[in-house]
């Protein structure tokens, strides 16, 4: 049986559910809030995430429902794969914010690793 629980993202609350320890993200649901195209995604998660993705059996009010979910550890690179005009206009600011915090946040951690190559790869990416 997998704990099922919530997580809050965006003023939302989105299901998660726990699998051999760690907490998944239903999908469907964030797309639907972040406005961007479920069928696409499918197909995104189904190739970039096909082995970590999992589909779980939900059951309410008796009947069984399927949720494509991702690892939360996924969850940052799936979002950072997202294009900006494809989310909803009053996410855009947030999302773009989100991906210059990944950027600089890789790049943090290149300059404190001594990573000088993987530096010049990322520091033209903050300029974008």
């Amino acid at each position: 049986m997998n704990k099922q629980t919530t997580a809050s993202f965006n003023n939302q609350t989105l299901s998660t559910l726990e699998h051999k320890g760690q907490p998944y993200i239903a999908m469907q649901p964030l797309a639907d809030h972040l406005g961007i195209d479920w069928a696409d995604n499918i197909t995104k998660i189904n190739g970039q995430y096909r082995q970590s993705a999992h589909i779980f059996t939900q059951r309410s009010t008796g009947k069984a429902h399927q949720l494509l979910c991702l690892p939360l550890s996924d969850l940052i690179g799936f979002l950072y794969s997202t294009d900006l005009s494809a989310v909803k206009p009053e996410f855009i600011l947030a999302l773009k914010n989100f991906k210059q915090q990944c950027i600089q946040r890789l790049l943090n951690n290149a300059e404190r690793t001594h990573s000088p190559e993987l530096s010049l790869l990322i520091t033209p990416l903050l300029a974008a």
